[in-house]
């Protein structure tokens, strides 16, 4: 059976996974992977790694949009050209790490941060944590190879000499006794909690005002952050507290039940200019 359709596949560097060169090329040619025979020498790499990592991480990370056998570059990649065209901040990370999980290209990304639980620090077995994603959500319609396939290419991004491995969003550990991964503690800027509000609510909730705050926890927003649920209420608490939030979102408490209020300045095309332009470096 094949990949999931747009799945991303394995990856290691920085520079292979979706680096400046390469939005810059699809930028100026939107037909650059109907030819795979020029496509290999203007990316530097092999035809399977250009179709099943450059083209589907893109695509996954909401940089580019396909259009017949084209490919564009749509708004989130032109900021992202025009605010760090190398790509060397850890802000750049952090919003192709949310836009994966915000996606409807993110599987099984999603899933895995679905499946680690960010309140506890116990390490969980790689081989397991497969087996669980597989029976929890694929079962139907993949073959377990396929989906443990494309994990071990979600968990390459995250390994030594990874794109997002310097962020410390996840921790893998590897001996004798087999692989295991938990939860990180990075350093999560205000601004990345605010863009990642912006796109739960474009996702999840775009014809409503008001939610309750569990729902955030429903969708795994906590976990795609490395937050516990508390320390989520309390940072969402103390940012719409101040002056520079007030306008995105209201945290209002309630007796039984936390509510979140959107704000009109709270968009993606917005929350990610600030997050690329205003917050600080957060590399480990």
């Amino acid at each position: 059976m094949p990949n999931m359709p747009n799945m991303p596949g394995r990856c290691r560097t920085r520079k292979v996974v979706c680096n400046g060169m390469g939005l810059t090329l699809i930028q100026k040619e939107a037909g650059v992977f109907n030819n795979m025979r020029e496509a290999r020498v203007k990316f530097i790499a092999g035809s399977n790694r250009i179709k099943s990592t450059i083209k589907n991480w893109l695509l996954a990370a909401d940089l580019i949009n396909k259009k017949g056998r084209l490919f564009e570059i749509n708004n989130n990649g032109k900021k992202i050209i025009d605010n760090d065209p190398h790509l060397r901040k850890s802000s750049t990370w952090i919003a192709i790490h949310l836009g994966i999980c915000f996606s409807v290209r993110g599987e099984p990304y999603i899933s895995l941060f679905h499946q680690l639980d960010s309140s506890l620090m116990d390490w969980i077995e790689w081989k397991n944590l497969c087996d669980t994603i597989y029976k929890y959500k694929f079962h139907e319609k993949y073959e377990s190879s396929t989906i443990k396939y494309d994990l071990e290419g979600v968990r390459g991004m995250f390994e030594t000499g990874g794109p997002l491995f310097d962020l410390g969003i996840l921790e893998i550990r590897k001996n004798g006794d087999g692989i295991w991964l938990r939860i990180g503690t990075p350093k999560i800027p205000d601004q990345a909690i605010v863009h990642a509000l912006a796109l739960a609510r474009h996702r999840y909730f775009p014809s409503r005002m008001t939610i309750h705050f569990s729902e955030l926890d429903e969708i795994g927003f906590n976990n795609f952050l490395c937050m516990s649920i508390n320390d989520l209420r309390n940072r969402l608490r103390e940012l719409s507290r101040s002056t520079a939030w007030q306008q995105h979102f209201s945290f209002i408490e309630g007796k039984d039940l936390d509510s979140i209020q959107f704000g009109d300045r709270l968009n993606p095309n917005q929350t990610l200019l600030q997050l690329l332009q205003e917050s600080e470096d957060t590399w480990l």
